[in-house]
């Protein structure tokens, strides 16, 4: 792998880990509201965004961990684009012949 691959899979997985730990946060802070709250933001979609909205003095951090998730993921996206992988496609049927 290239300098910019190893670049993009560094800020692709520090991407999904913001955005994956800021969901989680905003979910315990739901459930620090009330248990309504809480169960609203796993099981009804948007509710989170209703909750992160109408909180913004308890949620302007993870709002912002959240943001910034979503920029390095849109960065490794990027620079997936421009920078396309020369190797094996593993999807591919030749190679999964030829590594068999």
């Amino acid at each position: 792998m290239s300098a910019v691959e190893w670049f993009g899979l560094i800020i692709c997985l520090a991407g999904y880990a913001c955005w994956l730990g800021s969901g989680v946060w905003i979910v315990v802070l739901a459930f620090k509201k009330s248990t309504g709250w809480g169960i609203a933001a796993l099981v009804i979609p948007f509710a989170a965004l209703v909750f992160t909205l109408r909180n913004l003095d308890r949620t302007k951090v993870p709002l912002i961990v959240n943001l910034i998730g979503i920029a390095f993921l849109t960065i490794s996206a990027v620079l997936y684009r421009q920078f396309p992988s020369t190797g094996h496609n593993i999807s591919s049927v030749k190679y999964l012949i030829t590594i068999s």
